[in-house]
């Protein structure tokens, strides 16, 4: 008899995991076919979306079939400023640190004279303050196709619009706003 009750246990346990996970799948299918149907009407080329929920990822939704680039603009100043001043609370560098202490290769140039390392801080780039600015003639914007050793080579040396902490300019220095054709 214990042997019988085990077994339709099992059995029902089994059966409620099988039926949780597909009622999962119904779930994640209607959550997929809703997003792609709202991506076909605002005419949006591609989307990556995960839901996470504590340690566990419930959903994944990458749509397209290579690896496409996103622009995520602007919306990554906030998160690098707090990963920053997470940084500062570690005690692994101060936001009045010199950039060249933590880039080494970090040298620019103001009318045409190198601006001294202790004057252009993290702060300054965090509160654009540093003399970058949108200046695209000055500040290239990375190609598509560029490696970040080729890109970091062509900012060396930059030429600044103006002296670190005498003025803000908001910069903006991203990827290039042209978007990967799709295949």
């Amino acid at each position: 008899m214990k042997k019988v009750f085990a077994i339709l246990l099992l059995l029902a346990l089994l059966f409620t995991t099988v039926s949780s996970a597909f009622a999962q799948m119904e779930i994640n299918r209607e959550a997929e076919e809703h997003i792609l149907n709202q991506l076909n009407r605002a005419n949006i080329p591609s989307i990556a979306v995960a839901v996470v929920q504590g340690d566990e990822i419930s959903f994944i939704l990458k749509d397209s079939a290579q690896d496409t680039l996103f622009l995520i603009q602007s919306s990554l100043k906030p998160i690098t400023a707090f990963g920053v001043l997470l940084l500062e609370d570690m005690g692994l560098l101060s936001i009045y640190d010199p950039v060249s202490q933590h880039l080494p290769w970090f040298e620019v140039r103001y009318n045409g004279i190198p601006v001294p390392h202790e004057d252009i801080t993290i702060y300054n780039l965090i509160h654009h303050t540093s003399g970058i600015s949108q200046n695209e003639n000055r500040f290239p914007r990375a190609a598509l196709t560029e490696t970040t050793d080729a890109f970091i080579a062509r900012l060396t040396d930059m030429e600044l619009d103006f002296y670190p902490s005498t003025s803000t300019a908001y910069s903006n220095m991203e990827c290039n706003s042209r978007m990967p054709t799709q295949q």
